[in-house]
């Protein structure tokens, strides 16, 4: 299906500013602005069956029709999300965000607080259910919010999915940013990665760091991150989990490994269930995630359904569109507001 001529003038528009652009004082405009503004929304914690604890917030925007619903990445604390929150509520939105089990300030799963862990991905899933059915689901109904839209980063977006695919789409529509369906393994080929990675479980390493993984490290440059080229949003990251030490994570084990191979197959399989129409953000220099995966999700979803699904791709840019630098960040983000836009009533 074409994609509406109002979506494809509104994606042809040239990148608007947002709340905050990279500069001497972004740093400190951070601490005396972005931060105190996150941590005023509306905190809650949910109960899972398993006895789970999971976080979220709300940014509540009085008398708004729209809202969004952001899933941050592995690793990712709501937290991170500070700038993205205040321009998607300036731009008039409600937000709800959710800390995933394992991370941020929702319980962990190991004594060894900083190591990425989940029993089975479905976990994740059932949990982004819960937030939806108990917490999302509601309070949309009750503030009278026509338009609710999904903006998900790498694992966050593989979660996702997959609840999309098994769920009837409360979401008129959806922007994936670097979505995890299959995870970059290099050096390795796939074939030597699951021969290392059974070799582990089959020792009992399951819950141990993958090999070459560790504990967060505070003192890696941006030039050695290969996720984003930003030294400013960078150096607010490391200002975050220095000031909140408990929301630092890791690798990931290696039973969290596991898990994550077997979601491509999965996602793929399913792709004939996957009804909302998404905007896929790629970036070229893109080590955490196989970008062709993303490219053949997207034919696959237009193969099977009456729906649009379009990717945009970032030459240059690394994993964390989202908190790149202003030259891909920002373009980014007047896609995605773009995207909501056109799919709006």
């Amino acid at each position: 299906m074409k994609l509406p001529l109002l979506l494809a003038l509104l994606l042809l528009l040239p990148a608007t500013s947002f709340a905050q652009l990279e500069g001497p004082n972004f740093l400190e405009n951070w601490k005396a602005s972005l931060l105190p503004a996150y941590l005023q929304g509306e905190a809650g914690t949910l109960t899972t069956n398993d006895s789970i604890h999971l976080s979220y917030r709300i940014f509540s925007k009085a008398n708004s029709r729209n809202a969004i619903v952001i899933s941050p990445g592995r690793t990712e604390p709501a937290a991170k999300y500070a700038e993205v929150i205040s321009d998607l509520s300036a731009a008039g939105y409600t937000i709800f965000i959710l800390d995933h089990r394992g991370q941020g300030e929702s319980d962990r799963l190991l004594a060894d607080s900083q190591i990425g862990h989940v029993n089975k991905f479905q976990d994740y899933v059932d949990d982004f259910k819960l937030f939806m059915d108990v917490v999302v689901n509601p309070r949309v109904k009750s503030a009278g919010i026509q338009n609710l839209h999904l903006l998900a980063h790498s694992m966050g977006a593989a979660i996702t999915t997959i609840y999309l695919e098994q769920n009837e789409s409360p979401f008129r529509s959806a922007a994936l940013s670097s979505p995890m369906f299959e995870p970059d393994l290099a050096p390795y080929s796939r074939l030597e990665a699951e021969a290392i990675l059974q070799l582990n479980l089959l020792l009992g390493h399951g819950k141990e760091y993958v090999m070459g993984r560790g504990a967060y490290d505070p003192n890696i440059p941006v030039e050695k991150s290969e996720l984003t080229h930003s030294v400013d949003r960078w150096s607010v990251y490391q200002q975050l989990i220095s000031d909140f030490p408990k929301l630092a994570i890791g690798g990931p084990s290696y039973h969290w490994l596991s898990e994550v191979l077997k979601i491509k197959a999965r996602i793929f399989h399913d792709a004939i269930d996957y009804h909302t129409p998404s905007l896929l953000l790629e970036a070229s220099n893109d080590t955490v995630v196989v970008e062709k995966t993303e490219e053949a999700f997207c034919s696959a979803v237009n193969a099977h359904n009456e729906i649009n699904c379009e990717s945009h791709f970032y030459e240059g840019a690394e994993h964390e569109i989202l908190m790149e630098k202003d030259e891909y960040r920002s373009d980014a983000m007047a896609k995605i507001s773009a995207w909501f836009i056109a799919h709006s009533n």
